[in-house]
């Protein structure tokens, strides 16, 4: 899920790392917009609400750079990558 302006939209991660994440969505928010993403990580709990901005666009996408992370966050991706 990913929140623009305070609108929900769903969306579908195709990759991700410890700098950001491209997801597929409609509308595809501007470059330069920040944006709220809500996810649910395996290794967590609860879900996490991660700030972003839109770097670029591409395939129906957008690429999308984190802003700080926490270091439970951190931890979750890195477990994925394991």
């Amino acid at each position: 899920m990913v929140l623009v302006d305070g609108d929900e939209y769903g969306a579908r991660t195709l990759n991700l790392s410890l700098g950001g994440l491209f997801v597929l969505m409609e509308p595809v928010p501007a470059i330069g917009q920040l944006v709220k993403i809500r996810v649910k990580f395996p290794a967590l709990e609860n879900e996490s609400l991660l700030e972003a901005v839109v770097r670029w666009h591409g395939d129906g996408g957008a690429g999308m750079q984190f802003g700080s992370l926490r270091a439970i966050d951190v931890w979750a991706i890195n477990q994925l990558m394991d």
